[in-house]
C-alpha cells in the first residue's frame, strides 16, 4: 500500500499514472469499500453500509430496513482483503479496470459520487439471503412474484444437484419425489424470489417444515449461503490476491494497447 497526497492524483503520465493510481491511498480523501461480484443472474455492485433507521412505508416484519453507504478506514480494508485481492479507484479509468475485474475496490468519495450517487444514499435494504442485504424494489419482480421462472427453477435444481437440501435424497436414486424449489424466507413475510433465498426440497419436507421459516436452511452443507458464496471462498485461498493482480495487470496491458 502506498500514501501520497492527492495533488499527484491527476497527473496526465497515461497508463503507468493508472497504475500507480490503482494502489495509492490519498491521505486527505475519504474512500468507499465496494465489492462487485457475480449472482445467479449477472453482477451485483454493493457498498458498505450501516443501519441508518426504519422506515414507515414498510413493514418492519418482512425484514425491511434502511441503509446508507458509509466511507470507511481504508488501512483496515486493505488488510481485511489482502488476500482475496483488492484495487483502489481513483480516478474515472479506475472504474473502468473496477467493472473488468471485478472483486474489491476502495474508491474515492468524488468518483463514487460521480458514477454511484444513488447507491451511497440513504435506501430499503432487504434481506439477501441469509447474510447481507440487497436493494429492495417495491415493484421488482423478486418482490412481486413469488412463482418461479423456468428457467429460475432449472437454476436451482441445478445448482442443488436435484437434490433435497434436507433429507438428502436425490431425484435419480428415487425417481418418485417431487422437488421443489422453496422460498426460505416465506414469501409472505418479506422473502424475495432470487436464488440467495431459495432451496430445494422434496415435496414431503417442503410440507413438514413447522413454522415455516428456518433460518438453518440458509446454512446446510453445499446450501444457499455456501453457494452463493463460492466465489469469495475460493478468491480467499493463497494464490488469489497474485491471479486478481495478474486479471489488473492484463487489463491494463489491453487498455496500453488501445492507446
Amino acid at each position: 500500500m502506498t500514501v501520497t497526497s492527492i495533488d499527484s492524483r491527476f497527473r496526465p503520465d497515461r497508463f503507468d499514472a493508472l497504475e500507480r493510481s490503482l494502489t495509492e491511498i490519498y491521505p486527505d480523501i475519504s474512500y468507499y469499500a465496494a465489492t462487485l461480484f457475480k449472482t445467479g443472474t449477472g453482477e451485483m455492485l454493493g457498498f458498505f453500509s450501516r443501519w441508518a433507521g426504519l422506515s414507515e412505508e414498510y413493514s418492519l416484519d418482512k425484514g425491511i430496513e434502511l441503509r446508507r453507504a458509509v466511507p470507511v478506514e481504508p488501512e483496515k480494508y486493505s488488510r481485511l482483503w489482502e488476500e482475496q485481492g483488492w484495487i483502489v479507484v481513483n480516478n474515472d479509468l479506475g472504474v473502468l479496470v473496477f467493472f473488468g475485474v471485478g472483486g474489491n475496490a476502495l474508491m474515492a468519495e468524488d468518483i463514487a459520487r460521480k458514477y454511484f450517487a444513488v447507491d451511497l444514499e440513504t435506501h430499503p435494504v432487504a434481506p439477501n439471503g441469509g447474510v447481507g442485504y440487497r436493494h429492495y424494489d417495491p415493484k421488482s419482480r423478486e418482490v412481486t412474484n413469488r412463482r418461479l421462472r423456468p428457467k429460475q427453477k432449472k437454476r436451482i435444481l441445478d445448482r442443488d444437484g436435484h437434490q433435497c437440501k434436507k433429507c438428502r435424497k436425490k431425484q435419480s436414486d428415487c425417481p418418485e419425489i417431487e422437488l421443489q424449489a422453496h422460498h426460505i424466507r416465506p414469501f409472505a413475510q418479506g422473502g424475495l424470489t432470487i436464488d440467495e433465498n431459495l432451496i430445494t426440497l422434496c415435496s414431503e419436507c417442503h410440507q413438514s417444515l413447522d413454522p415455516p421459516f428456518q433460518r438453518d436452511l440458509f446454512f446446510l452443507p453445499d446450501g444457499p449461503y455456501e453457494k452463493s458464496h463460492e466465489q469469495e471462498t475460493a478468491a480467499t485461498h493463497p494464490g488469489a490476491a497474485e491471479k486478481h493482480r495478474r486479471r489488473v495487470a492484463s487489463l491494463l496491458d489491453d487498455l496500453a494497447g488501445r492507446g
